[in-house]
């Protein structure tokens, strides 16, 4: 018999089941592999931490305690030995730099007059010492002194605060002289002498024309360098400066006294609204920067003698 073997073959087609569950072994591989990966990045970590913790902590949690310190890892027995590695910890930080004018070294003994100073110079509201400068003791007056802060400078502005210039030039012509004037004393003599600038605290001129009504020597510095700061200061002289708005005003303008240079090359200064910066040692960079860019009558610093 006769076989056509060219006789085309008729194909079954794929059962959808079979479809079906192909694709769900696919997902199902998938969802096994994102959960592995989720397992290893997340939790596999944790767990070699916590076994590693328990390793080193026993239950007794005042024993067996591991300090980190950088590089090396340092055991402690106890809770006490603990402290202790806190406390070098802590000494390694006394080589930390100390910005200039901040309160951490303010408070340095070998270099700063006890903060405690503070209390004991300012007794109920009034302020009553001296201090060392260029030209000798210093009298310290503060403008906000209960006896004159609320007195008037002028026709309408209180000492306390629009008077530091009239302040800082009572301390000068006080130390400098043998007049003595309190702060609503000078408050007085500059606003008869037309330095009050009413509403505004007192014209630059004010510092230069005192000191030469009472006889002092001034030199105006302008726009004094560093090294013309510290010649002044050399030479026995005490130099007034006009700050701007910053670290001594949150005004427009401030008026202090720069006294004398230390041996590290820093300054201290009288200021008559904050105490505390009369016990702190300033960089003379920083205080040329606090300089008041508006100034007239050679300011803003003057350097005054006797």
């Amino acid at each position: 018999m006769y076989h056509n073997n060219n006789r085309s073959r008729v194909r079954r087609p794929i059962r959808k089941t079979k479809v079906k569950k192909t694709k769900y072994i696919l997902f199902s591989s998938t969802i096994i592999v994102l959960l592995t990966l989720v397992f290893i990045k997340f939790f596999l970590p944790a767990l070699n931490s916590n076994l590693k913790n328990s390793a080193n902590v026993s239950n007794d949690s005042g024993k067996a305690v591991w300090v980190e310190n950088k590089e090396d890892t340092i055991k402690a027995k106890s809770k006490k030995d603990k402290e202790k590695v806190e406390d070098i910890e802590a000494k390694d930080d006394s080589d930390a730099v100390i910005e200039p004018g901040s309160r951490a070294e303010e408070e340095k003994p070998e270099e700063q007059e006890s903060a405690s100073n503070e209390d004991k110079n300012k007794k109920n509201g009034e302020y009553d010492f001296k201090m060392d400068s260029a030209v000798g003791s210093l009298i310290y007056y503060n403008q906000m002194d209960k006896r004159w802060a609320e007195q008037l400078y002028g026709p309408q502005d209180p000492i306390g605060t629009h008077g530091c210039g009239p302040t800082v030039m009572a301390t000068v012509v006080s130390s400098l002289t043998d007049t003595q004037m309190n702060p609503k004393e000078m408050s007085d003599w500059a606003y008869e002498n037309g330095y009050c600038a009413v509403g505004n605290g007192s014209s630059h001129a004010l510092i230069p024309e005192t000191a030469k009504a009472f006889g002092l020597n001034v030199e105006p510095l302008y726009r004094a360098s560093a090294e013309d700061i510290r010649t002044a200061l050399n030479n026995g002289k005490i130099v007034v400066a006009l700050s701007g708005h910053g670290i001594f005003s949150p005004d427009d303008g401030h008026f202090f006294i720069i006294r004398e240079i230390k041996p590290n090359g820093k300054v201290t200064i009288s200021d008559s609204v904050k105490l505390e910066h009369v016990f702190m040692q300033w960089d003379i960079d920083t205080i040329l920067s606090q300089a008041s860019p508006v100034s007239s009558a050679g300011g803003p610093f003057w350097a005054i003698s006797k």
